[in-house]
């Protein structure tokens, strides 16, 4: 009986890991922490997905990317060394392959409501834990122009800029044309979505279908003037306040005591 336990025990230890074994073709088990992403100040409903990614260390290989309604908690089996963690929350449904490495938006949409982060990661234990605490990679701008009700309702506004999207391993502006008209005011405040900007590009042409009036605003220089940052970790909404009798605009940043008011015939762009 004692002879047979024995064999019994040299076979189970013969096809387990051994502490002598290489363990370095283990696989290190990244545990993916996503319960701040169900916090409902930045997931208020329970509508769309977070993507994970996983890049090698220099981002030139997607090794994993994964598509979920977000749990507490994911583990994800992993080959051991160095690399690189992003995950992408949106609202909207964004679709992704596992082959894409940015997010792109053609001419003539406005961006969705995109939270992201990344970190560096040197995976070479049995497990490494990762925190998703997302980011605001995106400014709400909401724009008021003062006029009367029937010129506005012939009115046409196009935003336009060089940023068009979104690295998804670091989130850096990905350079492209942005061009996003707004029509049809029955309301004298529209809102819409700009990515993280690369420059301050970013521009407003407002033109009246019935007077032919235009206006050029160059709203990028503007935000630039006031101290506006592109690359803090949580992008802030603002309002521009147009007035096009008197060809002024104001800049007022959310959460920032101040507003900039700018008289266009006497700025130097």
């Amino acid at each position: 009986m004692i002879r047979r336990t024995l064999i019994l025990a040299l076979a189970f230890v013969a096809i387990s890991c051994s502490v002598f074994e290489d363990r370095m073709e283990c696989p290190c088990y990244l545990v993916v922490d996503y319960e701040a992403v169900n916090d409902d100040s930045v997931r208020p409903t329970r509508e769309g997905r977070v993507h994970s990614l996983l890049y090698n260390p220099d981002c030139s290989e997607n090794i994993t990317h994964m598509s979920i309604s977000c749990p507490d908690y994911d583990t994800i089996a992993c080959t051991k060394g160095e690399a690189v963690f992003s995950a992408v929350y949106s609202p909207a449904v964004v679709p992704l392959r596992s082959e894409d490495r940015a997010i792109r938006y053609s001419v003539g949409y406005q961006v969705d409501s995109i939270y992201g982060c990344h970190e560096a990661l040197s995976l070479t234990g049995e497990r490494e834990d990762v925190k998703v605490a997302l980011h605001k990679e995106f400014s709400t701008v909401n724009l008021i122009v003062r006029e009367s009700d029937a010129v506005l309702r012939n009115s046409y506004v196009t935003v336009t800029g060089n940023t068009c999207g979104y690295d998804l391993a670091d989130f850096a502006p990905v350079m492209g044309e942005f061009r996003y008209e707004l029509t049809d005011f029955t309301s004298s405040v529209k809102s819409f979505r700009i990515p993280r900007q690369a420059d301050y590009s970013l521009a407003l042409h407002i033109e009246n279908k019935t007077t032919g009036v235009v206006a050029d605003f160059p709203v990028g220089r503007y935000i630039a003037d006031i101290g506006y940052d592109f690359d803090v970790p949580d992008l802030t909404d603002f309002d521009v306040d147009v007035d096009i009798a008197y060809f002024t605009i104001g800049i007022k940043v959310l959460d920032w005591d101040a507003e900039y008011l700018y008289d266009v015939f006497d700025y130097d762009y």
